[in-house]
């Protein structure tokens, strides 16, 4: 796989023996294991192209390999897309940091680690809802599988003799789980439930006092949250390679093993596409894909790659391909006409749709006996800390602090918190149809918004189906834009931060192209304008306090209770009596904890980097953009394999289905290029 200039690239695209039969846009994700297999399957020439850089070698670059420093790249646009959302109109006009990851691994470079799986039925939705035939449960299992390399839990509980009662331990089932593939699925030992400060009692960790709290609150542990079945506490698996307690990401899985053997996969990075070039006069009726327009900032030119035997394959994510397909002529023909765009294609459907689990943090500090990532702090204790991660790749920095999660139903939600399900749905039906006007769709988008929405009305009473997620991180959480009085205290304080997260929000936003501004990152290659429509339906506001409100429950049930010292974020929590607003025993401070946690909802909502949609792989009368074979819908030689073709939010942290769609795409185009040869 060698990385190649621009020169080579252009000279390989203009070959009159061997030129590219595939071009591939985008080196994230989902686009380097199209590019691998593709090249090792098949008699052809693959290029991929990524806009930026190669960053070295796995394991050379501690900012993004060491997986105690996650975080601590969001905002960097060494390593991070800087993208924003324009003003949020009900989140007061706040502009909402969405960072994507820049260079070849894309977002598998700087996310949180955490690897889940969603449910059963929301893939089988795929087929059984979207008529895309072969994409189910059973299929995309296959797909997750191939890319994965499952370690078997290895952590101090599982070697003690006697492990103490109350230690979550996994009990997986192989038979979900794949052990060849690329991309590594851990559960790194290196936060144990034990403690591992010399001279510190031997006793339960905060993630186990998490989990208890959780079982008396009636949660099911779940011992293989990967099988297609998610309700219930776990702790995830982690894409770190646990023999080198490093980050498993797209660039380190599938193309460092070829850098230097896969001679017919060419990738050039540092190269921007900014728009797919079309030949009107093919003989099928259809414009037909037959090049690129590239931008190469380093020069301050753009060039023109050409000359695709085959086919182009858009892999930039659901922010930038959209972007890319508007500036190629294919969307809303009345949207393409305002950014002076001629239209190739009329597709309405092309940047709408756009979902992301929307997220609230909240910080307690805790009893400063529990090991959380505040110890770093402490000079010596993180000069051991690197010593022993630099000299055995174990540790505290060989592993996330993120070691808990839950996915719960909406039924589990309202036992809990004595919450009247009236309470969340009683004006449901009313709103939501003031909310399809406002949108003013075009009908065959509106089609499709419907068969979506009465899926995700039927998961809301569905016990099996999550609509929150608690996720627990043993510190004080480095939030992108987050940076409360918490993070000003000494080393020896302790916090703990709990977030919930809306795994199937109503609301539907966009992305499209934007004319330059002070916001691009040049001139001459604006960014997307991204408008998520944070809260703009109604229920979802509800449905994420509700997770909150599930938090302080949690928080107040023993033995988490105990260790929870005050509220630092928000710090107006401190001042409630929790007990009696939890049990309803006072109203004045049911009162004031709704007032506190719905003003800290409409300041501090931010979304989880999971965004999907802007493509979406349904028919083009229902508003789709591509077809189940993964085909632009109007258009031949021009297909699309990101998140961005998911129709609905899944109950999942997407890094997996952007391996499986990665997978899953390659054995479309390999099946296709076999029966036209």
């Amino acid at each position: 796989m060698p990385i190649v200039t621009l020169d080579t690239f252009l000279e390989r695209s203009k070959s009159r023996d061997s030129p590219f039969d595939y071009l591939i846009i985008g080196g994230g994700t989902a686009g380097p294991v199209i590019a691998r297999r593709l090249a090792e399957n098949l008699n052809a020439t693959v290029g991929l192209i990524e806009a930026g850089i190669y960053h070295g070698t796995s394991g050379s670059v501690p900012l993004i390999d060491t997986p105690g420093f996650i975080g601590r790249v969001l905002n960097d646009p060494s390593y991070s897309w800087t993208f924003q959302t324009v003003p949020q109109t009900h989140t007061k006009n706040r502009i909402i940091p969405v960072p994507r990851g820049k260079g070849l691994g894309g977002s598998s470079l700087i996310n949180y680690l955490g690897l889940t799986r969603p449910s059963k039925q929301e893939y089988n939705a795929l087929e059984t809802t979207f008529d895309n035939h072969g994409w189910n449960w059973d299929k995309l299992l296959e797909c997750m599988k191939r890319s994965e390399n499952f370690s078997q839990y290895q952590t101090i509980e599982t070697r003690r003799q006697n492990t103490p009662p109350g230690i979550y331990v996994p009990k997986p089932d192989q038979s979900v789980h794949g052990a060849r593939g690329p991309i590594h699925h851990s559960h790194p030992a290196s936060w144990p439930s034990l403690m591992p400060i010399e001279g510190e009692a031997d006793t339960f960790g905060l993630r186990d006092l998490f989990f208890q709290a959780m079982g008396k609150l009636d949660v099911p542990p779940n011992f293989e949250p990967c099988n297609g079945i998610n309700i219930g506490f776990a702790k995830p698996l982690m894409t770190i390679n646990p023999n080198l307690g490093i980050r498993s990401s797209s660039v380190s899985g599938y193309l460092e093993p070829v850098l230097n053997s896969q001679e017919n996969l060419l990738v050039l990075t540092g190269a921007t596409v900014t728009r797919v070039l079309f030949d009107k006069s093919d003989g099928s009726g259809k414009p037909k894909a037959v090049g690129l327009e590239l931008y190469i900032p380093d020069q301050e030119k753009r060039v023109e790659v050409g000359n695709i035997r085959h086919e182009i394959i858009l892999s930039t994510g659901t922010f930038k391909t959209p972007d890319i397909l508007e500036c190629s002529g294919i969307g809303d023909p009345q949207a393409l006409r305002q950014y002076g765009i001629e239209c190739i294609v009329d597709l309405p459907g092309v940047g709408g749709n756009l979902q992301d689990h929307i997220s609230l943090s909240m910080i307690a500090e805790v009893d400063a006996s529990y090991v959380t990532t505040e110890v770093l702090l402490d000079p010596n204790e993180l000069e051991k800390q690197q010593k022993l991660y630099d000299e055995k790749g174990e540790g505290l920095l060989a592993d996330c602090a993120s070691q808990g999660f839950a996915f719960l139903s909406l039924q589990h939600l309202i036992n809990v918190t004595g919450t009247p399900p009236d309470a969340i749905t009683s004006q449901f039906e009313i709103e939501h149809e003031k909310y399809i006007q406002s949108l003013h769709l075009p009908k065959e988008v509106q089609q499709g918004y419907k068969k979506q929405w009465k899926l995700q009305t039927d998961w809301l009473s569905d016990t099996n189906e999550s609509q929150i997620e608690i996720i627990n991180f043993l510190g004080n959480l480095p939030i992108n834009g987050l940076i409360p009085p918490a993070r000003e205290v000494a080393a020896k304080k302790r916090y703990l931060t709990l977030t919930a997260s809306l795994m199937h929000p109503f609301s539907r936003g966009a992305v499209h192209h934007s004319p330059p501004d002070s916001n691009s990152i040049t001139a001459e290659v604006p960014f997307p304008k991204i408008d998520p429509s944070i809260f703009s339906h109604p229920i979802d506001l509800r449905l994420l306090l509700l997770g909150l409100e599930y938090i302080i429950h949690l928080t107040q049930t023993e033995p988490l209770k105990s260790a929870v010292k005050t509220w630092v974020f928000p710090a107006e929590l401190s001042a409630i009596d929790l007990d009696k607003a939890c049990n309803n025993a006072d109203s004045e401070s049911k009162a004031k904890l709704k007032q506190v946690l719905e003003e800290h909802a409409n300041s501090w909502v931010r979304t989880i980097y999971h965004a999907i949609g802007t493509a979406a792989m349904m028919k083009k009368e229902d508003g789709g953009v591509v077809d189940e074979r993964l085909k632009v819908h109007g258009v031949d030689g021009l297909r699309v394999a990101d998140v961005s073709i998911l129709p609905m939010e899944i109950s999942s942290h997407t890094v997996s289905a952007a391996y499986a769609i990665g997978e899953m795409a390659s054995e479309i185009l390999i099946e296709d290029y076999e029966n036209s040869h």
